[in-house]
């Protein structure tokens, strides 16, 4: 191997571990804490149910399984609490079709069916267990009738389904910078997005995504903030470790998310303060 090939090599090596790494840590430090988090949720279980105790989605029954994630911050209700005043003006928007991109088990789309009384939900996961769960969880919540759970998202599923007024949430580890191109999709030009950034997976995506929606979106960074226990109640049953451990998340990178609030039509107030 020459220099000029070893040297390409080396950095084709270099971009793969800082994709990978992060996540890694993050499945490292999870498998670390597996059996307290999973006596923490049998225990906020014992307790209150099998609920979200918390946050726009208070009330909502739920399955004692989480794909993807940890379990007891969407029982506790603190999941993503960065987001919920955005999930707050979504609920109250009149949006025909919620878009769901890696779904999961459904905290978001059965979540926000369980607060929008008539809209319908479209849900993408590439897992079939994250599919099961997801029909599970609309079942347990009464709003199986209004949602399609399907499996692959790409752009020609995504401009399918894209009818009426139209919200789009999307964590989809990267796939984001493939399928909100609103060049191969115009009718992204409508939809007011709520898209997690996965940068550390696909470098500039960010500003890709900002270049891409700016003339027809307002754009607003999201960041990933310090979750405080003592914000919610019930954690009072645990120990002080276990109220810690109950809030958290364990992502790979502070995460950010961003909110494109399609200018016109606009769904969402635009001061979200």
């Amino acid at each position: 191997m020459n220099a000029s090939m070893r040297s390409t090599v080396l950095r084709a090596a270099r971009r793969m571990t800082a994709a990978v790494a992060p996540e890694l840590y993050r499945r490292i430090s999870f498998y670390r804490n597996e059996g307290r988090l999973v006596r923490i949720a049998a225990t906020l279980v014992d307790r209150y149910g099998a609920n979200v105790l918390n946050g726009p989605f208070e009330g909502m029954r739920y399955l004692q399984a989480s794909v993807r994630s940890v379990l007891s911050p969407k029982l506790v209700g603190s999941y993503e609490a960065e987001l919920h005043p955005f999930i707050e003006r979504v609920t109250s928007g009149r949006y025909d079709i919620v878009v769901d991109i890696g779904c999961a088990e459904g905290y978001y789309a059965v979540g926000l069916l369980f607060r929008m009384k008539t809209a319908r939900c479209i849900a993408f996961d590439t897992e079939s267990q994250a599919r099961t769960l997801c029909r599970e969880l609309a079942e347990l919540n009464g709003v199986s009738d209004r949602i399609q759970v399907c499996g692959c998202c790409d752009a020609e599923a995504l401009s399918a389904v894209l009818s009426g007024r139209v919200f789009i949430l999307a964590d989809c580890e990267g796939a984001e910078l493939d399928l909100l191109d609103p060049v191969a999709i115009p009718r992204l030009r409508d939809c007011d997005v709520l898209v997690e950034l996965h940068d550390f997976i696909r470098p500039g995506l960010t500003p890709a995504l900002q270049t891409r929606f700016a003339a027809t979106h307002e754009i607003q960074i999201i960041e990933q903030q310090v979750r405080d226990s003592a914000q919610y109640p019930q954690l009072s049953i645990l120990t002080r470790l276990d109220r810690n451990m109950a809030v958290q998340e364990f992502r790979p990178v502070r995460m950010q998310w961003a909110m494109l609030t399609a200018k016109a039509p606009r769904m969402l107030t635009r001061d979200l303060e």
